[in-house]
């Protein structure tokens, strides 16, 4: 490019060409700066910021109040334990009495469960008989329900004698 035609190019453009240049520099500056900041935010959002430092009566407060609500919790341990000592003292001694329950009352257990016995053996006999009426009940209704079917069949061939000789009506 001749010089004449760079000058004619110039004349053209509206901003000067060392104007372009601080334009595009403080551009970059912005840019940069932003990244910058942004950085900043994202390290401030991931890292935790310190405790702050206590000074020694905070120290020595907290750690006061730490320690009794340690005596606290300490003693309603100790409270629980001692009522589950006593729970425990107490199922042994009932175990114990029914333990002597048990053998006292064994002999009644035994004459109670002989009683029993000989209750359901006398049952066992009644529902013998009971059930061997009943299946001769049914056998003489089967039986008399038979005789009555032959019968009124019987009644029907004298009746109708075409039927008797072997007709379609299944009564043959």
């Amino acid at each position: 490019m001749t010089d004449r035609e760079r000058l004619a190019l110039d004349a053209l453009d509206p901003l000067p060409r060392q104007m372009r240049r601080w334009i595009f520099i403080a551009a970059s500056l912005i840019a940069a700066i932003g990244v910058g900041a942004a950085m900043a935010h994202v390290y401030k959002a991931i890292v935790p910021p310190p405790p702050p430092q206590l000074e020694l009566v905070d120290k020595i407060r907290v750690l006061t109040q730490s320690l009794n609500s340690s005596a606290t919790v300490i003693g309603e341990i100790e409270k629980e334990i001692s009522d589950r000592i006593k729970l425990v003292d107490r199922l042994k001694n009932d175990a114990a009495t029914a333990e002597h329950l048990a053998s006292l009352h064994r002999e009644q257990a035994e004459a109670i469960a002989q009683a029993l016995k000989g209750q359901l053996r006398k049952q066992e006999q009644d529902n013998f008989w009971s059930s061997n009426f009943q299946a001769l009940f049914w056998t003489f209704v089967g039986v008399l329900m038979t005789e009555v079917f032959h019968f009124v069949k019987r009644r029907l061939n004298k009746r109708f004698p075409a039927r008797a000789r072997g007709s379609q009506d299944g009564f043959a």
